[in-house]
């Protein structure tokens, strides 16, 4: 598995790639991928680790609990999912499903970021679509390890994978056309930095598609679904008029999003 996925640093993959620390681009080295400063960051399990290394490490991996089992099941099985989210959030998962298929679809030569990717829910309709390289970024090594048997399981070679954090993404400016955030932004407290952050990364004209659970105060929503309606544990919903503020003020100049329940779609674009 490590030798897969060092193989894939000789190819186009590793060409968006950018020093988590210093923003110099990264080269192979062996297994590892190093910088002109020199650099290291490792390869595990069939991934690399581009953990910023002037970053703590996080205190506590919530996605390699049970958690994390049940959430990845749910999401793959989609009559699941969309029974889940009818139910937990008042919401057409369909939706994520089809903007999913949708984003994963790119040309050779076209960057697809995913992030956070968590067990790569997308690359199971990628066969035939993905032609470019697709990118998938999440700080949990549990996730990690299932998106990469997602992308065995596929046989997919222009995958590439790496534990990173969100608000440091190792990547050059200007370096991706879509950018996938499905279930991702109700996991980052700091919005306002990983919608930069999101924004410095893409290409002008680049997309930017996904969903994120927002605070339901409505009556209904705090009595049906008050675990996913309010803050917990490393769970932070959105403010639909804070995240489309923070969108706009971050570079984007379209942004347009739906609620459903407790769910917000969104698809925003840079000039």
């Amino acid at each position: 598995m490590n030798r897969r996925a060092a193989d894939l640093v000789q190819t186009a993959a590793v060409k968006p790639l950018a020093c988590p620390d210093c923003r110099h681009a990264l080269h192979p080295e062996g297994q590892d991928l190093v910088c002109s400063d020199g650099h290291r960051f490792v390869c595990v399990d069939g991934y690399f680790d581009l953990w910023p290394t002037d970053s703590p490490q996080p205190t506590v991996d919530w996605f390699a609990t049970p958690y994390g089992l049940v959430y990845d099941r749910a999401i793959k099985e989609r009559w699941l999912a969309r029974l889940g989210g009818r139910l937990g959030w008042g919401a057409d998962i369909g939706k994520v499903f089809k903007m999913m298929d949708e984003g994963v679809k790119c040309r050779p030569g076209e960057v697809v970021l995913d992030v956070p990717v968590g067990g790569a829910p997308p690359l199971r309709s990628a066969s035939g679509r993905l032609q470019g390289t697709y990118i998938g970024i999440d700080l949990s090594p549990g996730m990690l390890r299932r998106a990469v048997r997602e992308r065995t399981a596929k046989g997919l070679d222009n995958v590439l994978l790496a534990r990173a954090d969100a608000l440091r993404l190792p990547l050059r400016d200007r370096s991706v056309d879509r950018l996938l955030c499905f279930n991702g932004l109700h996991v980052l407290p700091d919005k306002r930095t990983a919608l930069r952050e999101f924004h410095r990364v893409l290409k002008p004209g680049g997309q930017m598609w996904g969903n994120v659970v927002i605070a339901d105060t409505s009556a209904l929503g705090m009595v049906v679904r008050p675990w996913f309606s309010r803050s917990w544990l490393f769970f932070h919903p959105a403010d639909p008029d804070e995240l489309e503020e923070l969108a706009l003020a971050s570079g984007f100049t379209i942004w347009d999003q739906e609620v459903q329940g407790s769910m917000l779609f969104f698809r925003g674009a840079r000039d």
